[in-house]
C-alpha cells in the first residue's frame, strides 16, 4: 500500500484533494472472533465484505477474549504489527 504524501510548502493546497488523499488510503482491518455470541462471525465476515479497502483478520477467541485474553498477543496484536511493519 503506497504512502500518501502531501506537500505542505505549498500553501495553495487544496484541502477537498487532501482528505481524497486520505480517504483513499485508508485500510479498515477487521478482527473477526473465530467464535462470538455478541456478533455472530457469520454477521461480522457479511459486513466487512461490503466495505471498500478491508484487510480480514479472523482471531482466535471470543468477542473480548480476541483483543484482551491470554492468547490476545498471538491470536490478534502479532499479525496485526506485522502487518502495519510490512506498510513500511
Amino acid at each position: 500500500m503506497p504512502l500518501v504524501r502531501i506537500d505542505h510548502s505549498d500553501a495553495r493546497t487544496n484541502p477537498a484533494e487532501i482528505s481524497a488523499a486520505i480517504h483513499d488510503a485508508i485500510v479498515e482491518v477487521y478482527g473477526i472472533p473465530e467464535r462470538d455470541r455478541i456478533v455472530p462471525p457469520e454477521s461480522a465476515r457479511a459486513a466487512a465484505a461490503r466495505l471498500r479497502h478491508g484487510l480480514l483478520h479472523i482471531a482466535a477467541g471470543g468477542h473480548i477474549g480476541m483483543v484482551a485474553g491470554t492468547g490476545a498477543e498471538a491470536a490478534l496484536w502479532r499479525p496485526l504489527c506485522a502487518w502495519l511493519r510490512s506498510l513500511a
